[in-house]
């Protein structure tokens, strides 16, 4: 049986109250006999195509956007079939509830009970909807809400259900697919105000729902089992006292990172894409040795799969006594909650934060001598004492990394274990670039700070990186650093006139105001003809500039022998300078469904520090790519 404690996810506060009130019979406000018929509850969600095999998941979340409280006695559920009737049960002003088939399946996927169960009794503790159960069909139904009266305060028609249903208009909702945004255990979910966290007003259209394709920064989204996005709608914002060190990988960055873990005292929390280091699964195990507690989260499925050299990593770790975890594909079918687990940061002794753009493996932090050179990827490390940015990642970690989660699981001898007699691999490196910033940037002072995470916040109108790349006005500067940065978004057939990638759209917007915009992306892997390439995305920024006269340019490189991997941008005003470092990508799914974090700063030493890296790989690099004529390609991946 589930705690209490586990019976909600982060922000379900706001119902607690009702739950409660049903489960351990508190007191309820007083509530008409037969439920309130004046009301204007509404339908917030709806999850219609779970991924568990005979759908016990499927549910949909009610809201009520009123002032008083609801008595919902009496108001009833439906899919035009079935129909369900609700026990009395008061709903509080700006609270929602979740109505689920099956309970125990709904709390299995999504980490905290529903509060009404309508199919079979799965669970005790969770009042049971009395009816026939409806069945949301996944090619299109429609879900009505109605009142004690047989009022209609809400109906919500969607794909191929029957729009002429009384109290909707226009089209239905459509999912909002493309590539890894699947469709299958999508909740189609109302638009949030990001001042509030709660759903906009309702107009009774498709409008009103966040898969909209209206506008690319504010609609067409996605959502899944486990996520929080009421809570952390807006990314997190302090100004605090705090130190920052700025390393750049090659030159500096494995310094730096290995040197965070050997000065822990009491305890490091990692949380990578991918740990194949040599030298910092060393630095794990001579923490581990001296009493501090290690654990680490890792993809449990990135490409390629498991890596013997990640497999060995685990083994050591676990053999010194730490803790080595996997976010991966859920036992028994389901959707784990994120496709990546892609962020890149960790925590030390709950006193320092280090956020990366690089994996913890070799190519990125190579860990030779460096007397002939060196090769790696061109990334940045940050490193700070920002007890906001700790505090807030801390809490990240420890949602993220639930063992009461049914996609996490930890490293098993048997069938994670690396090959027999497989060694550690070797250090990485190599000759051919010589370090130019072999000293890490150390600066302090009062800092504006932002922690930007996906799904829930990387991609909102005027905060994270939207947000600052708006700040850019006439004379200022913005310079991208990115491994990927793609001309459009979507799906097959998309180009950037039906799907724009909003991210390079605030880039030339910034331009169109009188910035100096420039962008160095990747040219190792980059330089395709692949429509959706660096050099497809380069050529779309040249035909612009040209067209319009913009101060714009882009440029593919590879000035440290494998490739640029970092997920920088600076931007340089005339009063500050702000620096966004950290794992987001520029792919649709990085920014929407992938757990993804990075920082950014308000600290005029790291932007010029990282000004003068941009710009001395940029001169190392090719010229700015020749605007081509810009053709609608279909997209081949």
């Amino acid at each position: 049986m589930w705690p209490i404690a586990n019976w909600f996810g982060p922000g379900r506060l706001c119902w607690l109250g009702l739950v409660l009130a049903l489960v351990l019979g508190a007191d309820l406000p007083p509530a008409a006999a037969g439920g309130d018929c004046s009301a204007g509850l509404l339908i917030s969600a709806v999850y219609y195509d779970p991924a568990l095999a005979g759908e016990p998941d499927e549910a949909v979340e009610i809201y009520n956007p009123g002032p008083a409280p609801v008595n919902l006695e009496g108001w009833a559920l439906s899919d035009g079939e079935g129909r369900v009737v609700f026990p009395a049960a008061t709903l509080d002003p700006g609270a929602k509830v979740w109505v689920a088939r099956q309970a125990a399946d709904f709390a299995r996927q999504f980490g905290f009970r529903p509060a009404f169960e309508y199919g079979a009794d799965t669970d005790p503790a969770v009042p049971n909807l009395a009816g026939t159960a409806p069945v949301f069909a996944n090619g299109g139904d429609e879900v009505i809400l109605t009142d004690p009266c047989n009022n209609r305060p809400d109906v919500v028609v969607y794909k191929a259900g029957n729009i002429e249903t009384p109290g909707w208009l226009g089209p239905a909702v459509e999912p909002y697919t493309a590539g890894d945004l699947s469709e299958t255990a999508q909740i189609l979910y109302r638009r949030l105000d990001p001042a509030t966290g709660l759903p906009v007003a309702d107009t009774d259209t498709a409008a009103d729902w966040a898969q909209f394709r209206g506008d690319p920064v504010l609609t067409r989204k996605v959502r899944y089992p486990g996520w929080d996005l009421e809570t952390h709608l807006t990314p997190y914002r302090t100004t605090e006292s705090a130190s920052l060190k700025v390393a750049v990988a090659p030159d500096a960055a494995y310094a730096v990172v290995r040197d965070a873990i050997l000065g822990a005292t009491r305890s490091i929390s990692v949380a990578v894409y991918t740990l194949e280091h040599p030298g910092l699964v060393d630095a794990l195990r001579n923490r581990l040795a001296a009493g501090v507690q290690v654990r680490v989260l890792l993809e449990g499925a990135p490409a390629g799969g498991l890596s013997d050299a990640e497999r060995w990593a685990c083994r050591e770790v676990e053999g010194a006594g730490g803790q080595c975890w996997f976010m991966t594909t859920l036992p028994g079918g389901g959707r784990r909650r994120y496709p990546n687990m892609h962020a890149k940061y960790l925590l030390v002794d709950d006193r320092e934060a280090l956020v990366s753009t690089e994996n913890f493996g070799p190519s990125g932090l190579p860990a030779d001598d460096f007397t002939d050179g060196t090769v790696g990827s061109r990334g940045v490390v940050l490193v700070t004492d920002a007890t906001g940015v700790i505090a807030h990642l801390r809490d990240l970690f420890a949602a993220d990394l639930d063992p009461g989660r049914p996609d996490i699981r930890r490293w098993d001898p048997a069938a994670d274990g690396p090959p027999p007699g497989f060694g550690p691999p070797g250090p990485g490196g190599g000759t051919g670039y010589a370090p130019v910033f072999a000293a890490p940037l150390t600066t302090s002072g009062t800092f504006e700070v932002e922690v930007i995470r996906s799904p829930e916040n990387s991609l909102q109108a005027g905060t994270g990186l939207i947000g600052l790349l708006g700040q850019a006005g006439p004379g200022d500067e913005v310079l991208v650093q990115a491994l990927y940065e793609p001309p459009f978004w979507g799906g097959t057939g998309a180009t950037p006139e039906t799907d724009p990638n909003p991210r390079l759209e605030a880039m030339v917007d910034a331009a169109r105001r009188g910035s100096r915009v420039r962008l160095l992306l990747d040219g190792l892997y980059g330089n395709t003809a692949d429509p959706t390439s660096n050099r497809a995305g380069c050529d779309y920024l040249g035909q612009i500039a040209t067209r319009e006269g913009l101060d714009l340019a882009c440029r593919l490189g590879n000035p440290t022998g494998l490739g640029i991997h970092s997920k920088l941008v600076v931007v340089r005003t005339a009063a500050q300078g702000w620096v966004h470092v950290g794992s987001i990508n520029g792919s649709e799914v990085s920014s929407k469904a992938n757990r993804e974090v990075a920082l950014q700063f308000n600290s005029r030493a790291a932007a010029d520090y990282l000004a003068a890296v941009f710009w001395a790989d940029w001169n190392a690099s090719g010229p700015a790519l020749r605007p081509r004529l810009w053709l609608p390609l279909v997209r081949l991946r």
